[in-house]
């Protein structure tokens, strides 16, 4: 990320205090960015190209820099702003992986548990964003 971008999203987190920001983890970080890439990956191979197309990839190629970027600076806590549009690409992000790993991956434990950490940072976001369930 460029150093422009970094002093604007600083300066966003600052004018813009009472917006609603997600907390995560750096786990949280790490599966966020785990499950954009294939989702993005969906994206290119299912949608015809178009403009929409080009910005959808776009956006969700940002974001994935933006969680890579924070999750390397290994800060605890840290507050994840997104836009409306970014909240949506991950939700539908996280339903793809979660239906992905439910037909692909047999049955365990550690699917199990894989799958209600999704759904409980899929459910975080919803509440922290206001997205219908």
């Amino acid at each position: 990320m460029a150093e422009s971008d970094v002093a604007r999203i600083r300066r966003q987190i600052e004018d813009n205090s009472l917006l609603p920001a997600l907390p995560v983890s750096q786990g949280a970080l790490s599966v966020l960015g785990s499950v954009l890439y294939p989702y993005q990956k969906l994206v290119q191979s299912s949608t015809p190209p178009s403009a929409r197309r080009g910005m959808l990839l776009a956006t969700i190629e940002k974001l994935r820099t933006r969680i890579t970027t924070l999750s390397s600076q290994g800060a605890e806590g840290t507050r994840l702003l997104l836009t409306g549009e970014e909240v949506s690409i991950i939700d539908q992000a996280l339903t793809f992986f979660i239906q992905s790993i439910k037909s692909m991956v047999p049955a365990s434990q550690q699917r199990d548990e894989t799958l209600e950490a999704c759904r409980h940072l899929q459910f975080l976001m919803k509440e922290t964003f206001h997205l219908r369930q």
